[in-house]
């Protein structure tokens, strides 16, 4: 087992990294209603809970059973569920429309075949006006920024115009913004931005 695959080291590494921060910045950039229907794809252990507004309904979904189970047990709630499957194969048949969805940390770990499945699933589930945000590492980071990004265990980290390509080819204009303020550490993070017709 390596480090980030226990549950409780990976919620501590984030909290040490200050991810908290890009998590308010992510959702920030989201602005959900107060009482929007909220799908988080690769939810992690389901930190995004702690900057939604009360209001929402959150779904997050995680391959990483181990993950699902913790998310489950720290943030019990009948307004947040956890479910254990891949999100390029998820059947959301009942579950749609949302009105928010999320993407953590989550392009940069799927091939390009994989993030057209997602934008697919993504229209799919989305309701009309509905905004997906994005956020992952930015391959063109300089410096000790850049260093820290090619050490992230993504296997697929792009520059901001190949995320932006990618997603607007399958699911329109899409905004982008540059940050390298949101965790303690140097770091470069592209968010994306776009809202379904």
């Amino acid at each position: 087992m390596t480090l980030l695959e226990s549950p409780r080291t990976f919620a501590i590494m984030n909290r040490l990294l200050g991810g908290r921060r890009a998590h308010r910045a992510l959702i920030a950039w989201l602005d959900p209603s107060p009482t929007a229907r909220v799908l988080d794809l690769g939810c992690g252990v389901g930190a995004l809970l702690h900057v939604l507004p009360r209001g929402v309904t959150y779904l997050g979904i995680e391959q990483d059973a181990g993950y699902v189970a913790a998310a489950d047990r720290w943030h019990a709630s009948p307004r947040a569920r956890f479910r254990c499957a891949d999100v390029t194969r998820l059947d959301l048949a009942g579950e749609a429309p949302f009105d928010a969805i999320v993407g953590s940390a989550l392009l940069h770990h799927l091939d390009d075949a994989d993030v057209g499945a997602l934008c697919r699933l993504v229209r799919r589930c989305a309701r009309p006006g509905a905004r997906l945000v994005t956020i992952d590492p930015d391959l063109a980071a300089p410096g000790m920024a850049g260093w820290a990004v090619r050490a992230d265990r993504g296997m697929h980290i792009r520059t901001a115009e190949r995320y932006q390509r990618l997603l607007q080819a399958a699911l329109g204009p899409t905004e982008v913004q540059r940050r390298t303020d949101l965790l303690r550490i140097p770091y470069a993070h592209i968010l994306l931005r776009v809202t379904l017709a």
